[in-house]
C-alpha cells in the first residue's frame, strides 16, 4: 500500500515511527531538551508562557507531522487578531520553530513548517512622548524616592525601564 511504502521511506531516512501531537511534542522539547541547553530559568518561563497561552491551544492537537505553514499563519493571525503586537507574534513563532528544527534533526518531522512562513515585520516601534500632565501623574505614582529618580530620569531622557534601571553614577555627565 502507499501508506507502507511512505512508512518504509520515512524508516529508511532514520525518521522516528511514531506521531506525537504538536503538544506531545512541544512538551518534551520543553521538559527534556531545553533543560539540556542549559537555558537560564527566566527563558523556559518565558518559552511557559507562550507553549501554554498560544502554542498548545492553537496548535496542540494537530499530529506533528501533520503540522502545515497554514497551520502557523492561523496562528498568526488569531495573535493578531487577540492584539498581540508584532513583537509577541515573532517571540511565538521563534519558540515553535526553534522547537521544530529539534524535531526535523530528530527525524520527528521531514521540514519545520515554521521556517516556511514569514514572520510579522517589527513595524513602526516610535512611541509618542508623554504630554507634561501625563508625566505628571506617572511621577505623582511613584511610591518611594528611589523610584521617583528612576523614573525622572526615565522621562527626561526618555529610556525604557532597563536602561534606567541599568545606570550608575558614573555614567552620568
Amino acid at each position: 500500500s502507499i501508506k507502507l511504502a511512505e512508512i518504509r521511506k520515512e524508516l529508511e531516512a532514520g525518521m522516528v515511527n511514531d506521531d506525537p501531537t504538536t503538544e506531545e511534542w512541544l512538551t518534551y522539547w520543553r521538559d527534556t531538551i531545553c533543560p539540556e541547553r542549559g537555558l537560564k530559568q527566566s527563558t523556559l518561563y518565558g518559552y511557559d508562557s507562550y507553549l501554554k497561552t498560544w502554542l498548545k491551544p492553537e496548535l496542540g492537537k494537530t499530529r506533528l507531522k501533520a503540522l502545515s505553514p497554514e497551520h502557523v499563519r492561523k496562528l498568526h493571525k488569531k495573535m493578531r487578531d487577540a492584539g498581540k503586537s508584532p513583537a509577541s507574534i515573532r517571540q511565538a513563532h521563534a519558540i515553535l520553530s526553534r522547537a521544530l528544527k529539534v524535531a526535523e534533526r530528530e527525524g520527528r518531522v521531514r521540514r519545520n513548517v515554521a521556517a516556511l512562513v514569514d514572520v510579522p515585520s517589527a513595524g513602526d516601534t516610535h512611541h509618542d512622548a508623554l504630554t507634561p500632565a501625563q508625566a505628571k501623574k506617572v511621577m505623582k505614582a511613584a511610591v518611594d524616592r528611589r523610584e521617583l529618580a528612576r523614573l525622572t530620569v526615565a522621562l527626561v531622557l526618555g529610556v525604557r525601564q532597563g536602561e534606567a534601571l541599568g545606570l550608575r553614577w558614573t555614567d552620568m555627565d
